[in-house]
């Protein structure tokens, strides 16, 4: 993905709402507290390129922990 640059600016959060309802306990703790920042972008259209495979491990065998 590519876009010009976005002008960017503090700004203020919060979410409110069921976070353990919608996305789980795993997530609860992390999404229910308040935000350490928040920007707020300007935004524009953005262009999507072909996606490619990033380098990473070597797949494990079959059966291996």
């Amino acid at each position: 993905m590519s876009h010009p640059p976005w002008p960017v600016r503090p700004a203020a959060a919060s979410l409110d709402g069921d976070v353990e309802g919608v996305w789980g306990p795993e997530f609860a703790d992390a999404l229910g507290a308040p935000p350490r920042s928040a920007i707020l972008a300007a935004g524009s259209a953005v262009t999507v390129h072909a996606g490619r495979r990033l380098p990473g491990p070597a797949p494990r065998p079959t059966g291996a922990q």
